[in-house]
């Protein structure tokens, strides 16, 4: 029987050919001008150093103008490195607290509205840190 790995390898193969012999069948398509993106997901590599194993993956593939950024989406922010590599979109993926370091900056009183039980609404004032992430030089790291 084989395994998930050797499957989605065959899946790949299967798929070049088919686009290769038939010009006339469309390219994978993802929605919003994206074509068949491939995302490498840090956590479901199972390595305990994401950074580095991210910079692996980029040497690894090489080819392509990549670029750092930090998305957020579903509560979580994640960091990503991203390029379009023969006419794939292409990216790898970790949580940015995985590869980059929270740093407090500094703090602020942030006052605002909120609804309240015995009135429609009160003001409260929190604290509330400013901080800046310093991440990894994951493409330095990839390139050397």
């Amino acid at each position: 029987m084989p395994d998930d790995r050797s499957e989605y390898i065959a899946g790949l193969r299967a798929l070049a050919d088919v686009l290769e012999q038939h010009d006339d069948l469309p390219l994978p398509h993802a929605g919003g001008g994206v074509v068949g993106p491939v995302t490498f997901i840090w956590s479901a590599l199972g390595e305990d150093e994401p950074a580095s194993e991210m910079a692996r993956i980029r040497s690894l593939i090489g080819a392509g103008h990549w670029e750092k950024n930090a998305p957020v989406g579903h509560g979580l922010t994640y960091y990503e490195l991203t390029a379009h590599v023969h006419g794939i979109d292409l990216t790898i993926t970790a949580f940015r607290s995985a590869v980059c370091e929270r740093v407090v900056i500094g703090t602020r009183e942030v006052t605002t509205l909120v609804p309240a039980t015995d009135a429609p609404m009160v003001e409260v004032t929190e604290t509330v840190e400013d901080v800046e992430w310093v991440c990894a030089p994951l493409l330095a790291e990839a390139t050397s």
